[in-house]
């Protein structure tokens, strides 16, 4: 069985770290600064669900989790139905008449008609892989998306300005197709639609980055001249 080398950055007085990774117990270690590392199983989708217990220098117990994607799980197709059935869920919630499997859906953290910590870290790790793809085609498109969000973090202005920076950094490294949308000026009041904007372009740059490799593979040398 394979296994995936996951990292997270956690807060710069961590001091002990113990936990799962995908309800499995996993070592973690500090390779450098805020930066933990560990081991595991790899999974069959390249997804890992990360529960942790971190311990400070000051003896603080936290309890956190967030889950960690490797390569592309795109959403694209949300719509106003998924945006009211997250806010009829959490009015249900909040008057406290949800059911247990409604309270589960929620805690699952995928919904698609909301936007969270899962999301960053979902369309982060997507960037990544697209941001590999196009290095390899000798575009320079080097970023450093944020791929480890918690649910206790609070994205900055700043984050979020910095988020779809790099998208454009990938969106602008070669001729998009002309149907491909453009990028929210802001994160402020994210709409449904533009959310899916977001990763429809990862999911256009990645189709191009496909349909040229095709390209190069029959026009190599052992398909002249066949019929």
């Amino acid at each position: 069985m394979s296994s995936r080398t996951l990292t997270a950055t956690l807060p710069s007085d961590t001091l002990y770290v113990s936990g799962t990774v995908n309800g499995v117990s996993t070592t973690w270690t500090n390779t450098s600064g805020q930066t933990w590392e560990t081991v595991a199983e790899r999974s069959d989708n390249d997804v890992y669900v990360v529960d942790l217990t971190i311990i400070n220098a000051v003896g603080t117990v936290t309890e956190t989790g967030f889950t960690l994607y490797y390569g592309l799980h795109l959403i694209t197709d949300r719509t106003q139905d998924d945006v009211v059935y997250v806010q009829t869920l959490a009015a249900k919630i909040r008057a406290g008449t949800a059911t247990e499997e409604e309270l589960a859906e929620w805690n699952e953290s995928s919904l698609k008609g909301s936007y969270n910590h899962t999301d960053l870290n979902r369309v982060g790790a997507a960037m990544k892989y697209v941001s590999d793809r196009l290095i390899s085609f000798g575009y320079d498109a080097a970023i450093l998306p944020k791929m480890d969000w918690m649910e206790t973090d609070i994205p900055a202005v700043s984050d979020m300005d910095l988020y779809l920076s790099n998208l454009a950094v990938l969106r602008s490294s070669f001729a998009m197709m002309q149907s491909t949308p453009e990028i929210p000026t802001d994160m402020n009041g994210l709409t449904y639609a533009e959310a899916n904007n977001i990763e429809k372009i990862l999911e256009d740059i990645d189709l191009l980055l496909t349909n040229i490799s095709k390209a190069w593979a029959y026009s190599v040398e052992v398909y002249s001249g066949e019929v």
